[in-house]
This record gives structure tokens, C-alpha cells and sequence, in this order.
């Protein structure tokens, strides 16, 4: 029996109880199938996302998936509901940073496919997934990042550091050859 199905038998009355808590399993489980049968058979929740949405600081089935890898389940969570990808967790994190910390490379890619500019998306302290991986010196990530969305150069933090600021204070010299090259790209 198909993951969703026997999901599905066994988590309807769960869904009914708390529509939320189910998409998080759902999340965690990468059934993004589940979604859609138990979202349509009880109309009267239909709303359960735009309920999540009016939370200020949330962790979303979005932010759920990315941590975990579930590249599948967090597109449809995207597909349907793009705000979450910008929406801040308890931690003032996006879930592209979620990716992002727990090396969820997949996943980010494809949020990115989506929207280039969730790159700039700032988390706390205004930090975007570009300082973030200046921070943690992941310079494949950077050069993917710049070519997407060159213009993320300019984005400061809270504490008015850029990007070659932080590459510079971590002593990454190829990220700083890396974003000058890019500078001066524009330039031409």
C-alpha cells in the first residue's frame, strides 16, 4: 500500500482534530499527497493555511519540509501558498535558511527556481541566505546565488555589513575575488 494511502486512512480523524498538527506529520513524512485528499474531504478547513499565514512568527509545513529534505512536499506547500517561503520562524528564520542550515542543498534550489528574489528574503538580523553562506563559507552556494541574483551585493544587515564584508572578515578570499568579479561584470 502506497505511504499516502495508509497515511490517510489512519490520520483522518487526526486531521479532523488538528488540521495543522497533520500537515506537519504529513510534512515530516514527505506526503504531500495527504495534502490535497484531506484538504478536499473537510471543505469546512479549507482555510487552514491562510489561518497560518496570520501568525506573525510561525514554523510552517513549509519551513518542516525544507529542514527535512522533502523537496516534493515543500513545492506543493509553495505552489499553493507563496507567502510561506518569506515567513519567519520562532527563530526569525525563512525556510530557505532552514534549508540552509541543515545542508538541504535540493530543496533550495528548487525554492529558488520559484522565485530567484527568496534569496534576498532577510531573516533575523536582515541576514539573507546570501551573508548566510559567506558566514559558513560555502562558495559553491555564493556563485549560484550571485548568477541568480547578482543585485543581492547590496543588501546589508543589521550591523551594515554587506556580503563582501562578511567574506572579508572570514577570510574568503575567492568569495571576495567571486563578488568583485560580479561587480565589475556589471560595470562593462
Amino acid at each position: 500500500m502506497p505511504k499516502w494511502v495508509s497515511i490517510t486512512l489512519i490520520d483522518l480523524k487526526a486531521f479532523r482534530s488538528s488540521p495543522r498538527e497533520f500537515l506537519f506529520r504529513s510534512s515530516a513524512l514527505n506526503c504531500w499527497s495527504t495534502l490535497f485528499l484531506n484538504c478536499a474531504s473537510l471543505p469546512e478547513d479549507a482555510k487552514v493555511l491562510d489561518r497560518i499565514n496570520e501568525i506573525l512568527f510561525i514554523e510552517t509545513h513549509l519551513h518542516c519540509a525544507a529542514s527535512a529534505g522533502h523537496t516534493q512536499f515543500a513545492m506543493e506547500i509553495v505552489r499553493l501558498k507563496p507567502i510561506f517561503a518569506k515567513k519567519l520562524n520562532q527563530h526569525g528564520f525563512t525556510p530557505i535558511h532552514v534549508a540552509l542550515q541543515n545542508n538541504q542543498d535540493q530543496v533550495l534550489l528548487q525554492l529558488l527556481d520559484v522565485d530567484e528574489n527568496f534569496v534576498r528574503v532577510q531573516g533575523r538580523e536582515c541576514v539573507t541566505p546570501l551573508h548566510y553562506v559567506a558566514e559558513i563559507r560555502n562558495l559553491h552556494l555564493l556563485a549560484k546565488f550571485l548568477k541568480v541574483c547578482p543585485e543581492t551585493t547590496e543588501d546589508v544587515i543589521v550591523r551594515k555589513e554587506t556580503v563582501l564584508h562578511i567574506a572579508l572578515k572570514n577570510n574568503m578570499f575567492d568569495a571576495v575575488e567571486l563578488v568583485l568579479g560580479m561587480a565589475s561584470a556589471d560595470l562593462v
